[in-house]
């Protein structure tokens, strides 16, 4: 039953993640680890890449992965809460510090409000990111997992 409603189940998982008010990150690691025993083991195919924008670490993670999720294009609210299993609360106070401005490296990063309709709003970048900034994020990301490892 599960392989024929593996879109559903995913889903589900997501809504989980989202409602979880604990340490969102170690519950996506430990569901990613489920899911790549059941692909491995039993052959469920199911795709990962659903995980990736839950897994943040902190706010601070989020905030980057919402400034790069937007240079993809212009998105609603709707849209940015459900790509990041995020409550419209916690989207809302992302939002207003992203849109005053999020420093990062030395550069401040910001989005624009675009435009508002009945319950849409459309957020775009207004800084572009440079071409070494995604090897900056991995290179910062790195660091700090060697830091936890040796603690």
């Amino acid at each position: 039953m599960l392989r024929n409603n593996i879109d559903v189940f995913c889903a589900n998982i997501t809504v989980g993640i989202r409602i979880y008010s604990q340490d969102k990150y170690s519950l996506t690691l430990r569901i990613e680890h489920l899911l790549k025993h059941l692909n491995s083991n039993y052959d469920f195919n199911i795709d990962l890449d659903f995980l990736t924008n839950l897994k943040a670490r902190d706010r601070y993670d989020r905030l980057l992965k919402i400034l790069k999720f937007l240079h993809s294009g212009s998105h609603t609210r709707e849209e940015l809460s459900e790509t990041f299993a995020i409550s419209e609360r916690a989207l809302s106070d992302d939002l207003n510090t992203l849109q005053d401005g999020f420093e990062f490296m030395g550069t401040t990063m910001k989005i624009s409000e675009l435009g508002r309709g009945p319950a849409v709003t459309v957020f775009s970048p207004t800084t572009t990111l440079a071409a070494d900034f995604c090897p900056l994020i991995v290179y910062k990301y790195t660091l700090e997992n060697l830091l936890i490892i040796h603690r």
